[in-house]
Order: structure tokens, then C-alpha cells, then sequence
């Protein structure tokens, strides 16, 4: 789920950007954008022309996790709705996700290529943060005792 700070609640902040922001189209979905000073959030909206609760709910859930994980990616400073069109009760993940980033890139939402992600979760080379990687070489064998680590000294073979 999205933070509550990356989303848009309510009804008058969905009207406000249907109203005043722009509009891109895709065959599974719509995206409207209107610029925000300061902040990013984002709406979903499915109607029931898409289907049933269950269908609803899936195609909202798939929305959502395509949008927290391309935020990163995304630029600050806007408000966007993403409007499931009918045909995305058919879609599977891969093509909903394909037809959002083309949204995104259409309205010119993603970063520049120079620009890094907005995350704390990414390192300057590009890595992930963890456990400091240590050198396997220098640990010592689990296994049977090494030759001359006075673990078998004393003994008869």
C-alpha cells in the first residue's frame, strides 16, 4: 500500500485534478496529472464498468503495487489518478505495468536518466544495503579440520 502521504483522499482533491490537470490515455488506463507544489500522490479510481468487487479490488491491488514500485522512479510535485479503463480486468500484471510506465513516460513523470532515484533505500552504486559482503576466502573451513591447524595434532590416523 502507498503511504498515507502519497495519496489523494478526497472527492474534492479527485475533482480538483480532473478539473484543472492534463490527461494521457491508454487502452487499459487513463492517467490524469495535475502539478502540486511540494508533493506527490496519487489516486486509483475503478469503476464497476470493470467488473464485479473481486475484479475491482484485483485490478486496484495491481495498480497499487505498480505505482509503489515505480515512485522511486517518479519525479515531486504532482497529483495523479490512475483510471482503470475496462479492459484491464482482462490484463495481466506485466501488461498493466507496461501500459503505466507508458503512461508515466508519455506525461513525462519519470526522471531523468541523471537524475537519482528518490529513495533511501538505494546506494550510490546502485546496490541495495545489507550485510557488509565479506571475503570468503579468508574464513575458515567448516568441514574437516585443514592440514596443520593443530586441530589434528596428537592424533594416530
Amino acid at each position: 500500500m502507498l503511504p498515507r502521504g502519497h495519496r489523494l483522499r478526497s472527492n474534492r482533491e479527485f475533482q480538483r485534478v480532473y478539473r484543472v490537470g492534463k490527461s494521457w490515455a491508454h487502452p487499459l488506463a487513463a492517467l490524469h496529472v495535475m502539478a502540486q507544489p511540494g508533493e506527490r500522490r496519487f489516486g486509483i479510481s475503478v469503476s464497476k464498468k470493470v467488473g464485479n468487487a473481486v475484479v475491482r479490488n484485483r485490478v486496484r491491488r495491481r495498480i497499487r503495487e505498480i505505482m509503489r514500485a515505480a515512485l522511486p522512479e517518479l519525479k515531486q510535485d504532482f497529483d495523479a489518478i490512475v483510471v482503470a479503463r475496462s479492459a484491464s480486468a482482462d490484463a495481466d500484471f506485466t501488461a498493466l505495468s507496461h501500459a503505466l510506465s507508458e503512461l508515466f513516460r508519455r506525461s513525462r513523470l519519470q526522471r531523468e536518466p541523471e537524475q537519482p532515484p528518490d529513495t533511501p533505500y538505494t546506494l550510490p552504486g546502485g546496490g541495495r544495503p545489507g550485510r557488509p559482503s565479506r571475503d570468503r576466502g579468508s574464513q575458515p573451513t567448516k568441514g574437516p579440520a585443514a592440514v596443520g591447524d593443530g586441530a589434528t595434532e596428537g592424533r594416530q590416523p
